[in-house]
């Protein structure tokens, strides 16, 4: 056996942010519209630069906007019931 003893170092505040940044650069960098956990207006092709859905020519509640809208995802076409 060996007289060498381990200790436990406590991380550093930097070293520890360091190491949290560089695993949520890690997880960020491979997430596509394809793969996300969830749809939401931010990835549609209908929702444009001026934040108006061109699907329904309005703009949709903040809600909607993070979380997506479940009518459309389900839809392949409008069929005039907006869904928020």
């Amino acid at each position: 056996m060996s007289d060498v003893e381990m200790k436990l170092r406590r991380a550093g505040k930097y070293e520890f942010e360091s190491k949290i940044a560089q695993a949520v650069y890690e997880t960020i960098k491979t997430v596509t519209p394809t793969n996300m956990l969830f749809q939401s207006c931010i990835v549609c092709t209908y929702f444009g630069e001026n934040e108006i859905c061109k699907m329904f020519n309005v703009r949709p509640p903040a809600k909607i906007i993070v979380f997506g809208c479940v009518k459309f995802q389900e839809s392949d076409g409008p069929d005039g019931d907006i869904p928020f």
